[in-house]
């Protein structure tokens, strides 16, 4: 019954999972040779503690949540004991599978979000030498206030740097003003989630490419394939995504070609460094939002001689 109730909900959520099958499937062969990418990065308890929690939710928050849980612990109650029971199976699930995500935090979120406005409610109501009763809740808002305020800024820092260009929709307007549409081949490095959205080798969904990548070879070999240009994304924190060019190829193509369109993401002076989930190909970063310009990876375009 169990299994059968999941098949249904899945299906009411998504039901175009099973209306357009032929999409399905196309989508799970395009995401099956990368879930043995991201089997190489961190997991566990120690990814989980120490890595994806503080990156998610930042130290204030973290200590909010963690104190929730202990005060839960120290003091349980019935509706508290369940609130716990749930966030064991959550946290094992997330920290115990190899293809895990920072993302999945969202899922223990609010339990543990209920449990810290516990805390705080009982520490207020239960230090009357420090709060009278009648002014509880105002101490209590203003204690969550200061706990969530960088919070706030890192969401507002996000949201303005998602409100600017993308640089693979940049490159891809150069691309349609400058190169000719008509089954151009262009040389592109590894990788699929960096590129283009228009250029469709790795996309097979599409059926009909304006261009169409090719394998990344030295000059000579695509010369000779009539390939007269090369396209590289990368993004050193996603490196398992955008892994750009090699030494060797950066100074062939710096002696022997033209640089013709650059579009970097990282804004120039800034003090700290953007931290991303390694495992996600989202061209955003958890933290420090304010060191880049725009989303997406750095992306050039050469012109071979």
């Amino acid at each position: 019954m169990v299994a059968a109730g999941a098949v249904v909900a899945t299906f009411c959520a998504a039901p175009y999972l099973v209306l357009d099958w032929r999409q399905t499937v196309l989508d799970f062969k395009f995401q099956w040779p990368q879930s043995f990418l991201v089997t190489q990065l961190p997991y566990g308890w120690r990814w989980l503690i120490f890595i994806a929690m503080p990156d998610s939710f930042g130290l204030a928050l973290l200590a909010l949540l963690i104190g929730g849980l202990l005060w839960a612990l120290a003091r349980p109650t019935r509706g508290t004991l369940s609130l716990l029971v749930f966030l064991v199976v959550a946290f094992f699930a997330i920290a115990t599978v190899h293809r895990t995500f920072c993302r999945y935090l969202l899922l223990p979120l609010p339990a543990m979000a209920i449990l810290s406005g516990v805390l705080v409610s009982d520490l207020t109501l239960q230090a009357p030498w420090l709060f009278s009763r009648t002014r509880a809740g105002a101490a209590a808002g203003l204690i969550l206030a200061l706990m969530l305020m960088p919070c706030l800024i890192r969401d507002v820092e996000l949201d303005r740097l998602l409100l600017q260009t993308d640089t693979r929709t940049l490159a891809r307007r150069w691309l349609v003003t400058h190169v000719p549409p008509f089954r151009t081949k262009i040389a592109a490095t590894a990788g699929s989630y960096g590129k283009p959205q228009f250029l469709s080798r790795f996309f097979s969904r599409y059926e009909f490419s304006r261009y169409e990548l090719v394998p990344m070879e030295d000059l000579d070999t695509l010369r000779g394939k009539q390939v007269r240009w090369v396209l590289s994304d990368s993004l050193g924190p996603l490196q398992i995504f955008s892994p750009g060019l090699s030494p060797e190829q950066e100074r062939e193509l710096s002696t022997r070609a033209t640089l013709v369109f650059e579009a970097d993401p990282m804004r120039r002076g800034a003090t700290s460094l953007p931290i991303f989930d390694a495992g996600d190909a989202f061209y955003a970063p958890l933290r420090n939002a304010a060191s880049m310009e725009r989303p997406g990876p750095r992306i050039r375009i050469w012109k071979l001689e």
